[in-house]
């Protein structure tokens, strides 16, 4: 092959492409279609997702090239800068095509700034140089707004300092890595106000949990407050919603928890329906506050379930119940375009880390970026409240 033309559109498929080409609308691309080939890029997830371009330039997943999102945050600080051709951990094709002396001509392709030596043209585009925000429009739509690092600032939108605590994190008494001394100790250097501990109910039976585990680390927990004046800890779980969407304990131990999380961990492969009704039920139970990762999907790894989202987002704002952001970059659960259809009906979220370890407790920037994309402000994050509202909130509805 002598020649090769990759045309890429940023935020266009084959969805939207082939009823345009069908109606004869896209006479040029339906003639390089017929003297070449075309195929589904298969190595981005999601397609219309900002880590979409460094998958397409690299060929892996996001945890492999390391761009979750359009910012990335200086370590040890809440500084955010878009991110550019230098944030891309994996090699690309670019150097692929140089390295075996290819000619290249590139047009607007993101994430070319700063330009990298090829062989060939390059006009680069997409992503703003560093601290070029002042240069941005004052005014945009919501999801291109999102695009560029003056959005919270100008609209309001969440931001990682305005996170107060983390409302799902686990320990080694089930999953977690460290102990709880260490993930409160962590913890305490985000300097949050508030912080959950939330590890798995027994029906997740792979944990061996027991009423005796939990009630003796609540015990240790509430022992360890006075270690902590300037950070209220909370002790709670993530239950498990069952294929008939009930959940673990009744409703006299549940009422000892500060707060739980409710998460699908099994049967994934029920009918939409099916789905549906189970995760409603667990939605409109007195005690659940927190729906987590409430599509289960592991990015690369496992599809999503399927579900009446409308019905969903309508029974979480009815009933009070927030759904989590999920930050761990592996599920980033709910998506952005769910949070901002969620949003409208009136949903309040919570961006957790679910961390297992103590350097997950730095992965909320994550789950932050997905939320400004979803148009969020710290009025729908329940974690970015103070506590008293917070726990006025947790006791949906109970007086």
């Amino acid at each position: 092959m002598s020649r090769v033309i990759l045309i890429a559109w940023d935020g266009a498929d084959w969805r939207i492409l082939d009823p345009l080409l069908e109606q004869g609308a896209l006479p040029n691309l339906q003639a390089l279609i017929d003297r070449g080939q075309r195929d589904v890029l298969r190595s981005t997830v999601p397609t219309h997702s900002w880590s979409a371009w460094p998958s397409f330039l690299t060929g892996v997943d996001p945890v492999d090239h390391g761009v979750y999102d359009i910012l990335e945050t200086v370590p040890g600080t809440h500084k955010q800068y878009p991110v550019t051709y230098k944030s891309i951990k994996a090699r690309t094709f670019l150097d692929d095509l140089t390295a075996a002396k290819k000619k290249q001509l590139l047009l607007d392709v993101p994430l070319t700034f700063p330009p990298p030596a090829i062989d060939g043209s390059l006009a680069a585009g997409g992503v703003l140089a560093w601290g070029a925000s002042a240069l941005l429009p004052r005014r945009a739509a919501p999801l291109a707004i999102a695009a560029v690092l003056s959005a919270a600032s100008l609209y309001g939108l969440i931001t990682l300092r305005q996170i107060r605590g983390d409302l799902h994190t686990h320990t080694n008494l089930t999953d977690g890595l460290a102990t709880l001394e260490r993930m409160l100790e962590a913890a305490s250097e985000h300097r949050y106000a508030y912080y959950a501990v939330t590890d798995h109910a027994p029906n997740l039976f792979m944990q061996r949990m027991t009423d005796e585990k939990m009630l003796e680390q609540r015990h240790r927990l509430r022992g360890l407050q006075d270690r902590y004046p300037k950070m209220r800890l909370l002790h709670g779980t993530e239950l498990n919603i069952d294929p008939d969407g009930g959940v673990d304990w009744d409703d006299g131990f549940l009422a000892g928890f500060d707060l739980t999380v409710a998460s699908v961990h099994s049967h994934f492969g029920q009918s939409k329906d099916q789905m549906t009704r189970r995760v409603i039920r667990a939605i409109e139970h007195p005690r659940v506050n927190i729906i987590g990762h409430l599509t289960t999907r592991k990015i690369g790894r496992r599809d999503p379930i399927e579900l009446d989202l409308e019905a969903v987002f309508a029974a979480a704002g009815r009933t009070g119940t927030a759904l989590e952001i999920n930050a761990y970059p592996d599920r980033l659960d709910l998506r952005d375009e769910h949070v901002l259809w969620a949003k409208r009906h009136g949903v309040r979220f919570a961006i957790d880390t679910d961390s297992h370890a103590v350097g997950h407790l730095d992965l909320m920037r994550f789950g932050v970026a997905t939320a400004q994309r979803g148009w969020l402000t710290k009025d729908d994050v329940i974690n970015a409240w103070p506590v008293t509202k917070l726990r006025r909130f947790l006791r949906k509805g109970r007086s």
